[in-house]
């Protein structure tokens, strides 16, 4: 599969990192590369966000992770990042408990977010062409 004609509408970096990413999730159609590259493209916000921001006020925290917090915990949690990551994505996907760390350690860092150690499964979804129906609320 000939890559090039991307070279002009990806950013430089993204483009270098496209050989070795074929390579390891076995994208081997156009049309898996058209998911994966659309997955990555939503996911980063048009490549510009590497990693996600967890720097919420506690309002912020009430409506964006209501599941996570009530009025007093999102007091205590509010303006930690490392603390909030580490709760909100604590025990989901592979990830250990708030304690271990995994939440925030593995918060998205890519250009395909998903805060999870299991992200390479996610990636081969998406290259399969299945669907990933659940997005990160923003």
């Amino acid at each position: 599969m000939d890559i090039t004609p991307l070279q002009t509408h990806l950013p430089a970096v993204v483009y270098a990192q496209l050989p070795p990413t074929i390579s390891a999730f076995v994208i081997n159609d156009v049309l898996k590369l058209a998911h994966f590259l659309g997955q990555c493209d939503y996911e980063s916000e048009q490549w510009t966000a590497v990693t996600e921001n967890l720097n919420y006020s506690a309002q912020a925290l009430l409506k964006t992770f209501a599941k996570y917090f009530d009025a007093g915990s999102a007091a205590t949690y509010a303006r930690q990042p490392e603390k909030i990551g580490d709760r909100v994505y604590a025990n989901r996907m592979g990830n250990g408990d708030e304690a271990s760390g995994d939440g925030f350690r593995y918060r998205n860092m890519r250009w395909s977010r998903r805060p999870t150690i299991s992200r390479a499964a996610i990636c081969l979804r998406c290259a399969s062409g299945e669907p990933i129906r659940r997005r990160l609320r923003r």
